[in-house]
């Protein structure tokens, strides 16, 4: 009876090991779901909450709506694209960048920041990085042009899920 009584099995660290992959499974998703509850809608479904803490790369849609000025035979409009009146309110921070921008909605992010693109007015635009343009036609402007740009856009930790819901 002394080989019984006072001995450890000798599946004891299975079963710890087996709690803590239990413990683990559990847990990841439930921070998860915890860390998701803070983020802005359009960074939850561009990517994982466990890049929460990076910038993420956003695709946004506004027109350059600085007053036109002319120049000789040239209509020329500069400004940046994150103080448009339409994208305005999600770069507060200022810590974003541009990656790329188009000119059609199906191409947001046809040409790389910085380069100079000939626009259908005959005329080019170029997008910086910090979202400087300049976009110049040899025909006055019927409206403000529609840019379409891709952004690094630092994380937006918000209530609005909480005040949302409740």
């Amino acid at each position: 009876m002394d080989n019984i009584a006072g001995r450890k099995s000798g599946l004891v660290w299975a079963t710890n090991i087996a709690v803590f992959v239990i413990v683990v499974a559990w847990l990841i998703p439930t921070v998860g779901l915890f860390v998701s509850s803070f983020r802005d809608r359009d960074q939850i479904s561009a990517s994982g909450w466990w890049v929460a803490p990076f910038s993420v790369e956003l695709t946004y849609r506004t027109r350059a709506d600085a007053v036109p000025t002319e120049d000789g035979n040239l209509f020329i409009l500069e400004g940046n694209l994150f103080e448009s009146e339409e994208v305005r309110d999600r770069f507060t921070g200022g810590a974003s960048t541009i990656a790329a921008f188009g000119l059609r909605g199906r191409e947001p992010g046809a040409f790389p920041a910085g380069e100079e693109v000939p626009n259908n007015d005959g005329g080019t635009i170029i997008v910086h990085e910090d979202g400087a343009y300049v976009y110049t036609s040899d025909e006055p402007f019927d409206g403000p042009p529609r840019v379409y740009f891709t952004a690094d856009t630092p994380p937006d930790f918000t209530l609005d899920n909480y005040r949302n819901v409740l």
